[in-house]
């Protein structure tokens, strides 16, 4: 077969051109093998058509128009070596199954970037339902085996989609980093991170998260708490953003039960290295407790663009707080 191959296939600018078996009244069709394909809306469509899609294995289609779009979603099945696909700012509207059935048929994707895509709610729901499907064998639920990297920032989800992504994307065994920055998720999509953080199961070790950004994201004081208090119980994540969510500020008050929890969650959170406050509506009595129950071994603490005083600002960044000896503070 390898000797076939060799005597039809041609070699043209460092790409495979292999013979398509040809078809009856037709002339017989030469395809690329492309591992690495980016793609225009322009060329979608004889990019489709003239590249054998099992080889592919990065696939960038950003800014894909809508005509576009569809045309690269009808064929997502067909790429079955697929570890990569980027598809920022494509407009997936109604197309969420596609992508979906594209996720289950390739077993070897890694990276997944559906970052303002309008995925919205229900397109968020059919895409936490594919990445854990059912096993058809044995009904037992079966998430996804290679999955690393899932962006979903500005896709317009909400509390009520907030929950069920968080629990399929936590359920991932491979998963390292969550994007999920610029979505109204709400404290109610941080307890479900929380939970499903630290869950463990029957052939589920718990969650290999490293990194999660929940930047503007609607959370307050309480969400936050959740969250350092699973980080502290899981003993993995080392990269935690939560910027931008001025409510944190405004709801943390010196003396509270809820600022406690967080400076307590927060000094156990021993696997944290950077920590992002920016723009959190943080004054300067909170900023100092903050900055007082730092973990020990945190290398970046950015807390830029809050209203403490000047005076503070100094302080910090001259300063090196006892309790984290080796950090450095963005203020």
């Amino acid at each position: 077969a390898l000797g076939c191959l060799a005597s039809t296939s041609k070699v043209v600018c460092g790409v495979v051109t292999v013979p398509m078996p040809p078809m009856p009244g037709k002339r017989r069709q030469r395809r690329l093998i492309a591992p690495q394909g980016a793609i225009s809306s322009d060329f979608c469509e004889a990019w489709v058509d003239g590249v054998s899609l099992p080889y592919v294995l990065t696939l960038e289609g950003r800014d894909l128009q809508q005509k576009a779009s569809k045309s690269l979603t009808a064929c997502l099945g067909d790429l079955r070596s697929l570890q990569t696909l980027d598809l920022r700012n494509t407009k997936l509207q109604g197309q969420a199954h596609s992508v979906v059935m594209a996720l289950r048929s390739c077993p070897l994707m890694q990276t997944l970037n559906l970052s303002r895509t309008r995925l919205r709610d229900e397109g968020a729901e059919l895409l936490a339902c594919g990445l854990v499907a059912d096993d058809p064998e044995t009904g037992r639920p079966r998430p996804h085996p290679s999955l690393q990297s899932l962006s979903l920032e500005e896709c317009a989800l909400t509390k009520a989609s907030g929950p069920a992504v968080a629990a399929a994307a936590l359920s991932l065994p491979m998963l390292e980093e969550l994007f999920l920055a610029h979505n109204e998720l709400g404290d109610e999509s941080a307890a479900s991170l929380a939970h499903n953080l630290t869950m463990r199961g029957a052939g589920f070790a718990g969650s290999r998260l490293w990194r999660l950004d929940l930047s503007e994201t609607a959370l307050s004081g309480r969400g936050l708490g959740l969250i350092l208090a699973a980080v502290a119980q899981q003993g993995y994540l080392g990269s935690l953003d939560v910027g931008g969510n001025e409510r944190i500020g405004g709801s943390l008050v010196a003396g509270s039960e809820c600022t406690d929890e967080v400076l307590e969650s927060l000094t156990a959170a021993v696997s944290l290295r950077d920590l992002h406050l920016w723009r959190c509506g943080l004054y300067d009595e909170v900023a100092s407790l903050l900055v007082e129950s730092l973990p020990p071994r945190l290398r970046l603490l950015n807390i830029a663009a809050n209203p403490f005083s000047r005076e503070l600002r100094r302080t910090l960044v001259r300063q090196k707080p006892p309790c984290a000896p080796f950090v450095s503070i963005r203020a």
